[in-house]
């Protein structure tokens, strides 16, 4: 159920290179310019949070 309640927060998590910004994958590894190790970075939804009893329902 938490889980389930918590989906909403995070649409996927995006790995992203320390040193390049501009460096983003959706699946760990290296960056090409400079080999270091892609970190992950949870991407937030652009959703809003269910507020009613319906919409946690359908949630």
């Amino acid at each position: 159920m938490l889980n389930r309640a918590l989906s909403w927060m995070f649409a996927a998590i995006v790995y992203v290179c320390p040193m390049h910004p501009d460096v983003v994958s959706d699946a760990p590894g290296f960056c090409p310019k400079c080999h270091m190790k892609l970190d992950p970075k949870p991407q937030v939804a652009d959703v809003r949070a269910p507020t009613t009893a319906e919409e946690w329902r359908w949630a």
